[in-house]
């Protein structure tokens, strides 16, 4: 995966886009292999300063998790390491690169 090298902050627009396509891909998913369940739902959480949490809601069940972080000032997705933060190691990719990250399934 390529870094950007974009530093304007990501906006809303991006972030609404970018978990339409997760959405997509996991709908496509979930038809192949769980036709009987509805697929989970994803939205952005940006309260945090630096990176913007983007949350997975299951609609079966009951329950929530994080899909990932984007960081705000570059649009890379980072893998998270909790609620609360991302795992720093390395980028998993950019919300504005190649969005081969919506072609998971």
């Amino acid at each position: 995966m390529t870094k950007t090298t974009e530093t304007h902050p990501v906006t809303m627009t991006e972030l609404l886009e970018f978990c339409a396509a997760i959405e997509t891909s996991t709908a496509a998913f979930f038809a192949k292999h769980y036709d009987k369940l509805s697929p989970p739902k994803f939205y952005p959480d940006p309260k945090g300063r630096k990176y913007v949490r983007i949350v997975c809601e299951q609609t079966y069940g009951s329950g929530r998790h994080v899909h990932c972080f984007v960081e705000r000032d570059t649009g890379l997705i980072w893998k998270a390491a909790g609620w609360k933060a991302p795992a720093r190691n390395f980028s998993r990719g950019s919300i504005r690169g190649d969005r081969s990250y919506a072609l998971r399934y």
